[in-house]
């Protein structure tokens, strides 16, 4: 299973992360886990497709970790 599948399964289960925050997170943890060096946001930018300040901004929201955890367990 790809880690986008995985990703778009649990985070359809959760009724509070919108359509927007999907795509991103879906991203997020494909970089994340395909990141070599310092995980900031100047090096976000370089590596990924956004540009830092969409980094920046999307980490600014709320996103309850604990329940994508709880579904990523199940």
């Amino acid at each position: 299973m790809s880690i986008e599948t995985l990703t778009d399964t649990i985070l359809s289960k959760m009724s509070d992360v919108g359509k927007w925050q999907r795509y991103f997170l879906r991203h997020l943890f494909r970089l994340a886990l395909s990141f070599r060096g310092k995980f900031n946001f100047l090096n976000m930018e370089r590596q990924g497709c956004y540009n830092e300040l969409t980094y920046r901004q999307n980490f600014e929201r709320s996103f309850n970790c604990l329940a994508f955890n709880f579904e990523l367990v199940d």
